[in-house]
């Protein structure tokens, strides 16, 4: 008879996982979680196995807690994996859960630290910012802004330009919230100003910053 506690650590493939669940302070260890062969991609755009893993582990892992679309599972390299299906293998008493890997997923390949401004009155009474750092090295994808072009009628030659000066990035932090004028600064200098910030409603989508590149 197959038995949890006992017959985990006999599989090779197992590693240690801890669970989370978002905006709140429960999480808990799993010494022992199988990892599994993807066996269905997230989407059709996504069929890479690097973005998608499933794991078994048994009930007793979380206590009482009980594991829900949205939690993720932060493995040895500490790379995040959001759960998007739970299976409830009662017989073997354990949960099996389908995960992907939302960095690689959504393409988050660059690093953003957040700066959130604290106001004061200068000598004239005026308010102004002073910036301090609030949230180091949020993976983001920061979307080039769309190409257009324009032709010179007269020499023939076409000229580029940015269809429009407001700049798009994505984040997958279902923790974070930003507000008007917080800055983003990435590792190389450059700084965005938040104009708006439309948060994800499922962990399907990513959130959007749109943001005003400024000089530094």
């Amino acid at each position: 008879m197959f038995s949890p506690p006992h017959d985990f650590p006999i599989f090779d493939r197992t590693e240690t996982l801890t669970w989370h669940r978002p905006c709140s302070e429960f999480s808990a260890e799993i010494p022992a979680a199988l990892r599994l062969s993807t066996v269905q991609s997230v989407s059709p755009s996504s069929p890479s196995e690097e973005d998608e893993a499933i794991w078994v582990f048994p009930k007793h892992a979380l206590s009482a807690e009980t594991p829900v679309p949205g939690d993720f599972l932060a493995d040895t390299h500490q790379d995040r994996w959001i759960i998007t299906k739970i299976q409830n293998y009662s017989v073997r008493d354990c949960w099996k859960c389908t995960a992907v890997h939302l960095l690689r997923h959504f393409g988050l390949k660059d690093l953003l630290d957040v700066y959130r401004p604290c106001w004061s009155l200068d000598e004239n009474g005026v308010p102004v910012p002073e910036y301090h750092l609030f949230r180091p090295g949020i993976p983001a994808k920061i979307v080039p802004p769309e190409i257009g072009s324009r032709t010179d009628f007269k020499t023939g030659s076409e000229t580029s330009f940015k269809t429009d000066s407001e700049i798009e990035i994505h984040v997958v932090a279902p923790e974070l919230i930003l507000f008007p004028r917080d800055q983003l600064v990435t590792p190389f200098g450059q700084i965005f100003r938040v104009l708006q910030f439309r948060p994800a409603r499922s962990w399907s989508e990513v959130s959007k910053i749109f943001c005003q590149e400024i000089n530094s």
